[in-house]
């Protein structure tokens, strides 16, 4: 199965996730593959807070995006690398899609079959396909930390707790433990760090974007990057993401849905 030439497999999971057979820059599971920071799409020779994109961070004053004057808390198209290099409907992970993984999959360290000299984690769908996860470690100035004893893999969301003792608000993003121990969780490092990204996307969505009615019976308006309607109503990013918890921080096309009925609606600042 391709994804705009990129291999992909169906686990059976219930949000209809497809999932990358491997890491962005590898050849194969097992392969390291490339280091981002979060929210870069290139690689670069040293990962510190001097060298990040979007500043260093130290201060709320220095978090140049995804902070709490844009309100931004998952990253633009335009910095996911995985949207950027893979193109097609390929996209980093949300902190929820990670979840499922971890909910509904059997993750266990295992020999990899195709080579047993490797450990690697084996994430086996409800449905008995596998996707296969390296311990390539992270990368912090010029070394690569952790090989062959931990991973970490970046998700598209930023880190929204505000309690993490010792740092700034929206200094941290969102990413996926996998240690050679056994312990695998969803927790939160330094955006400047280097993470392996491994990709996925949805292919369905089912948002009404095909079959957008022309709706008479409710109304909407659009105040300050946000949208206000008098029903429920859910709204839907161009790629299927349902973006609804960010309301009040959008900008740009969106599907709102109330029911069976969608409009397309583009929300500006």
């Amino acid at each position: 199965n391709l994804e705009n030439g990129y291999e992909y497999v169906d686990l059976g999971l219930p949000s209809g996730a497809m999932w990358a057979t491997k890491n962005i820059g590898s050849h194969s599971p097992v392969d390291i593959g490339d280091y981002y920071s979060w929210g870069e799409v290139e690689t670069k020779d040293s990962y510190t807070k001097n060298t990040y994109k979007w500043g260093v961070c130290d201060t709320e004053e220095h978090v140049l995006k995804y902070n709490d004057t844009d309100k931004k808390t998952r990253l633009d198209p335009e910095d996911d690398v995985a949207k950027v290099k893979w193109g097609g409907r390929w996209r980093m992970p949300t902190k929820e899609e990670f979840e499922e993984l971890l909910n509904t999959c059997e993750v266990n360290f295992v020999a990899y079959p195709d080579d047993s000299s490797y450990k690697v984690y084996e994430v086996k769908g409800p449905n008995g396909n596998a996707i296969y996860f390296h311990l390539c470690g992270y990368m912090t100035m010029d070394k690569v930390r952790d090989y062959n004893q931990r991973a970490y893999f970046w998700s598209s969301d930023l880190n929204q707790v505000k309690s993490v003792i010792g740092f700034i608000p929206n200094e941290r993003a969102i990413e996926f433990f996998l240690y050679n121990d056994g312990r695998k969780w969803v927790g939160t490092t330094s955006r400047y760090m280097g993470n392996p990204v491994r990709p996925m996307f949805l292919p369905q969505v089912s948002t009404g974007v095909d079959q957008t009615a022309i709706a008479s019976d409710f109304t909407y308006k659009v105040v300050c990057g946000g949208i206000v309607c008098d029903m429920d109503f859910a709204i839907y990013d161009i790629s299927g993401r349902d973006v609804t918890s960010q309301n009040g921080s959008l900008s740009g096309l969106y599907i709102l849905k109330v029911g069976a009925v969608a409009k397309k609606v583009i929300v500006a600042q």
